[in-house]
């Protein structure tokens, strides 16, 4: 079994959040920019959608801010905005 837990972390979840009110904080004080957490978007082909919510998001400018990878027990963090 694989164990993918982050290194000095409680859990998993603790690390998504404290990179969510890490990416919040960075967008309100550098770009003063909102970011809602459980942002909804409906995403699909045509007439067929289905929503989802995505971790943080921002309905203008459309912000997508994710997590790459982990390298030594950090995040290496990539804001986007488009």
């Amino acid at each position: 079994m694989n164990n993918f837990q982050r290194i000095a972390a409680v859990s998993n979840s603790h690390v998504g959040r404290d990179f969510e009110s890490a990416a919040q904080a960075y967008f309100l004080r550098e770009e003063g920019l909102t970011l809602d957490k459980g942002f909804p978007v409906d995403i699909g082909a045509g007439a067929v959608k289905k929503s989802h919510r995505f971790d943080l998001g921002s309905e203008e400018p459309p912000v997508q801010s994710r997590a790459s990878h982990i390298v030594g027990g950090r995040p290496e963090t990539c804001p986007v905005r488009k």
